[in-house]
């Protein structure tokens, strides 16, 4: 999870990781430069949780390098994609998990995302056929990144 500046929701969406029903989860978040106290915050959930791992990034690194740096630092064999103003379904890595242990041949999976807030609210229905998906890669990229979950091993090497 990058943290650039999330002191408004990364207690939310820590929260919505530690009520997971599948509970053999790591938690790496990335924090970026400069704190506006969500280090803080991070600081005082990981106390209670040791699920959780702060990364403080000393000089400003922008999401790309930070989500480099949590997928080569993640010790697991899945890495579940989160932004830290987000909130996952509370069966979302039971879920993933199940459907990738049953799916060795895929190497990635995620939802549709339910956006909300400041006066609007809709769905992002990706698709859902491994046709559908393949094809629209030709043209953008139609993951809800912060819904992927992926073998580590497939992208990390």
């Amino acid at each position: 999870m990058p943290a650039y500046r999330a002191e408004a929701h990364i207690r939310e969406a820590i929260q919505s990781i530690q009520n997971q029903t599948y509970q053999n989860w790591e938690l790496l978040i990335i924090q970026d430069l400069p704190d506006d106290g969500t280090e803080e915050i991070i600081r005082k959930t990981a106390a209670k949780d040791s699920r959780i791992r702060l990364v403080q990034n000393h000089a400003r690194q922008g999401i790309a390098q930070s989500l480099n740096l949590g997928m080569r630092l993640a010790d697991g064999e899945y890495i579940a994609r989160m932004d830290a103003d987000d909130l996952s379904h509370k069966r979302r890595f039971e879920e993933q998990v199940h459907f990738l242990n049953s799916h060795p041949q895929i190497s990635l999976c995620g939802t549709w995302q339910h956006h909300f807030g400041q006066g609007r609210e809709w769905i992002h229905k990706t698709a859902v056929s491994p046709d559908r998906c393949r094809a629209n890669l030709l043209f953008s990229c139609d993951l809800c990144h912060s819904t992927v979950m992926f073998r580590r091993q497939d992208f990390i090497g």
